[in-house]
This record gives structure tokens, C-alpha cells and sequence, in this order.
């Protein structure tokens, strides 16, 4: 089950952000490829969420136009959502704002995710 969140899909998931944010490097989620090498499933995600918080600046609106470019990405799809999910209602979340915060909900339940 661990495996669900492999370094693979942490490579494909860099390659479909990629496409959408060309001039990022997604470095942090390079390293994330292999940290999560050994990891339970939910440390995975973690990792991966951690990753993406560091390499996407700063504040809710990069996130969320990050998010909703990557949902028309056809290779954005599976189990990498999850750290996905969890990196829009972070980036919410710390903000301290309620108009990110219902902006995050609403993306997660507008999403295919929902």
C-alpha cells in the first residue's frame, strides 16, 4: 500500500506540474522522489506536501492557480492527487484567511477530487 506513492508517481507528478509552470524547477520535489523511499503511505503524502509547499511560493493564490491549471494536466491523475488535496487546504490553512480557506473547500469539492 505504501507504494501507492512511489517515486514514480512523484516523478509524474513533477512532470504534470511541470507542463503547466514551465519556469519552476520543483526542486524540493525532486528531493521528495527519493525521500519517500522507505516511508509509510501517510509520511508519503506528507512528504510530498511538504515539497510542494516549499516549492511554490508563497501565498494562497499561487496555490491555487497552480491547482486549477494542473487539473486540465491529462498526466495529473491516481494517488497524486492526495498530497495535492492536502497541499490547496495547507496553503489555506496558513494563510489564517477565511475568503482561502472557502476558496480551498470549494476548489476540493468542485474538483474531480470531490
Amino acid at each position: 500500500m505504501d507504494e501507492l506513492i512511489s517515486p514514480v508517481v512523484v516523478a509524474r507528478l513533477r512532470a504534470a506540474l511541470e507542463a503547466v509552470a514551465p519556469t519552476s524547477d520543483f526542486a524540493a520535489l525532486v528531493r521528495a522522489e527519493g525521500a519517500v523511499r522507505g516511508a509509510r503511505l501517510r509520511q508519503r503524502v506528507d512528504v510530498v506536501r511538504d515539497a510542494l509547499l516549499d516549492d511554490v511560493p508563497a501565498g494562497f493564490a499561487a496555490a491555487e492557480r497552480l491547482v486549477l491549471d494542473v487539473l486540465e494536466e491529462p498526466r495529473f491523475d491516481g494517488w497524486m492527487i492526495w498530497p495535492t488535496t492536502e497541499f490547496i487546504a495547507a496553503r489555506a490553512l496558513d494563510s489564517g484567511s477565511t475568503r482561502d480557506f472557502d476558496a480551498a473547500m470549494a476548489l476540493l469539492a468542485g474538483s474531480p477530487w470531490g
